[in-house]
């Protein structure tokens, strides 16, 4: 296949407003790119008018990872107008003053070039290959039309693009006798998108439980595979299109808004488990169900892995649980997945609406959103997998929505047992649909609920810390239940909203076996910051530990004060502080005093996060990471903190037999005991961070 050619200025332009747009997978100016392959498209109903081209380019874009380099194609729709487009400034490119694209009937000064989805015309031409099912002149890409039963509407009434959109760009196109919504993948994959397959199938079996798939646009591009030197052609899907589902309202505040006011969710959670079962047993249907290669060999181990993954991020925020996970996970080792099959698989209530049934009709509830997790390949997408994943996402939801109804309106009175009516009655309707298909004492549901919220933990621990007591609590009630068995129960955990363990007594320390405290005082515990560090408890007191042998006396010292330490054992001192701010660990430092010497100021090691990332752990655990000595070794940081910066060093190895792993130096004596290592999981990478 041939490939367009960029002028400079065009070129230009594309580098400068690229990386402002949301859905540019770069945000810097470290990146390269170079045409993949592009289409020119006829006109609407009546032909493009002569002053404008209309055109899509597929640019590979080549930029810089942790682990060496990432080739994405993305998709540039554009209008190339001889005169301003009215009231689309905001869509605007820029203006070509020095060249123009090859075959443009226009003299250089005279163009404007805009984002092609906020242009009638442009939208007008992409759905005309969709209902007449024909392709572009070149012939590498063509329209496809669903038999919906829904028409394609024409670009002649409401054209208006959303905002806010991260991954793709979505039109909403409204002629006055039908409505569509028409979504542009921005960053393209080769092979059947899962919205499209998925939405296609269900719209054959007339499923009213998702919005109708009307039509979609195919492509050709070219790609280079990973270690080969010339390109291929790639196919993928460009485009979709689905019927609009007006005065649609939100699962997600509808949830939240009754326990906020204390109302009862169960009769909407029993009709949203119906129709997610619903859609499980259509896809079955439509799509087919497959089996495990060997029953329990494929769905519990991957399971198992993404679990011990997590907890090497989030188990220092949620505690020391190593025992009751270790039993959780053996439990699940050799666990059937039953029938596997193409679900949602990132369900939750904001990928729900309800929408008006019209005259003398109920409402109704539409699944939304089956393209998945855009960063995985579409290959890994379009896996059977174990419905019970998407069962798990919206019970999770429920815990959240009355986590969001306490944190929006503080005076919120939830009912107790808000969040476990909601999981009761959504499983109630589930069953209506597929009896007997959810087995909550199972050990996989139970894992897979894990999974989730851990998941969910190192989200908030990234991005929203002031929500990380939600799935920090859950992760706790279930690890802390979890004996020889126990069911995964959706429980209150978000109405607490203090993300923490249990304590009998409001004001004692968190409970540590004595024989946990020998391992962590002797730097023989291969989790030392699930216990030392600050926790907060059920009561809202946060629990301060450090180990500081030889030590006379020991303090913390916050923004509010200095607090005494008690010492407890072997060389861990003690303290339990009232929070600066409920629900959060406050800044602090500590301050020791040795025998004969004046106190003296110390920062602690185990109040601080992992410094290695998710993605490098991974590499680091398949044997792939390319820069190793950017993730182990000595690193110096540096911190910015309420009580001042802070500067230090982290220190990271690979050890994956050790059992304990110490830092020891002139800055501590010699005594590793102080500075032992927490355990990275499954990576066998060790770390800790010592200001």
């Amino acid at each position: 296949m041939t490939r367009p050619t960029l002028t400079p200025a065009l070129s230009g332009l594309l580098g400068g407003w690229l990386p402002r747009q949301r859905w540019f997978p770069v945000k810097s100016a470290a990146f390269s790119f170079e045409p993949a392959g592009g289409l020119r498209l006829a006109g609407g109903p009546d032909g493009a008018a002569a002053s404008e081209e209309l055109e899509v380019l597929l640019l590979a874009v080549n930029y810089p990872t942790p682990d060496g380099s990432r080739t994405d194609v993305v998709q540039v729709p554009l209008s190339i107008r001889r005169s301003p487009l009215p009231g689309a400034e905001s869509a605007l490119i820029g203006q070509l003053s020095d060249a123009v694209p090859a075959g443009a009937a226009a003299a250089p000064g005279e163009l404007w070039v805009y984002d092609g989805v906020h242009d009638p015309a442009f939208i007008a031409a992409w759905l005309d290959l969709m209902r007449h099912g024909t392709t572009t002149p070149s012939g590498n890409a063509a329209g496809h039309l669903v038999e919906s039963g829904y028409p394609l509407p024409r670009a002649t009434g409401v054209v208006k693009v959303l905002s806010g959109e991260q991954s793709n760009s979505s039109v909403i196109v409204d002629d006055g006798e039908s409505a569509a919504i028409l979504k542009f993948f921005r960053v393209l994959s080769e092979g059947q998108n899962p919205e499209v397959e998925i939405g296609a199938a269900l719209t054959a079996g007339r499923t009213v439980e998702v919005p109708a798939t009307l039509g979609w646009v195919t492509g050709e591009w070219a790609e280079v595979p990973a270690g080969a030197q010339d390109a291929r052609p790639a196919h993928g899907e460009l485009a979709v299109a689905h019927e609009f589902l007006a005065g649609g309202l939100d699962a997600w505040r509808l949830a939240v808004d009754a326990a906020i006011e204390g109302r009862e969710f169960t009769a909407q959670a029993r009709a949203l488990g119906a129709a997610t079962a619903t859609v499980h047993r259509r896809l079955a249907q439509a799509l087919g169900v497959a089996s495990e290669s060997v029953p329990g060999g494929d769905i519990a181990p991957g399971v198992a892995q993404r679990v011990r993954q997590s907890w090497a991020q989030a188990g220092p925020a949620v505690g020391p649980y190593n025992d009751a996970l270790d039993r959780l996970l053996e439990r699940l080792d050799g666990s059937g997945a039953g029938p596997l099959q193409r679900i949602h698989g990132d369900l939750h209530l904001g990928q729900i609406l309800q929408v008006p049934g019209g005259a003398g009709k109920a409402p109704r509830w539409a699944i939304l959103d089956f393209e998945g997790e855009p960063l995985r390949p579409i290959s890994e997408r379009n896996f059977p997998d174990v419905p019970l994943r998407d069962v798990v996402g919206m019970l999770r939801s429920f815990d959240y929505a009355a986590g969001a109804a306490v944190r929006e309106h503080p005076e919120a009175d939830v009912p107790a047992t808000w969040v476990d009516d909601c999981a009761e009655a959504f499983l109630a309707g589930y069953a209506e649909v597929i009896p007997g298909s959810i087995d909550r004492d199972s050990p996989l549901f139970v894992a897979l609920w894990l999974d989730k919220a851990l998941y969910e933990v190192i989200y908030e621990l990234r991005n929203r810390p002031d929500w990380l007591s939600i799935p920090v609590h859950a992760s706790r009630r279930l690890l802390g239940s979890t004996g020889s068995g126990g069911s995964a129960e959706a429980a209150a955990e978000g109405i607490t909203m203090t993300g923490s363990a249990r304590i009998d007594r409001p004001g004692s320390p968190l409970p540590v076996d004595a024989d946990t405290l020998a391992r962590v005082a002797a730097g023989e515990h291969h989790a030392p910051h699930s216990v030392l560090g600050a926790h907060l408890d059920d009561h809202g007191h946060v629990t301060i530990r450090t180990v500081k042998h030889l030590a006379e006396a020991v303090s913390v010292v916050t923004a509010a004060g200095t607090f005494p330490m008690t010492h407890e054992s072997g060389g861990i001192w003690v303290a339990v502080l009232e929070p600066l701010e409920t629900g959060h660990v406050p800044d602090y430092r500590l301050e020791v005093s040795y025998e004969g010497k004046a106190p003296e100021p110390a920062d602690d090691p185990y109040r601080y996060l992992p410094t290695i990332g998710e993605l490098d752990l991974h590499l680091i655990g398949e044997g792939r990471h390319e820069r190793l000595w950017d993730v182990l070794g000595a690193h110096v940081q540096h911190y910015k903190s309420a009580l001042g910066d802070v500067d230090g060093v982290s220190f990271a190895v690979w050890a994956p037999n050790a059992q304990a792993v110490r830092v020891k130096g002139d800055f501590n004596g010699w005594d590793g005991r102080q500075h032992s290592m927490r355990s990275l999981g499954s990576s066998g990478v060790w770390e800790v961070f010592i200001p």
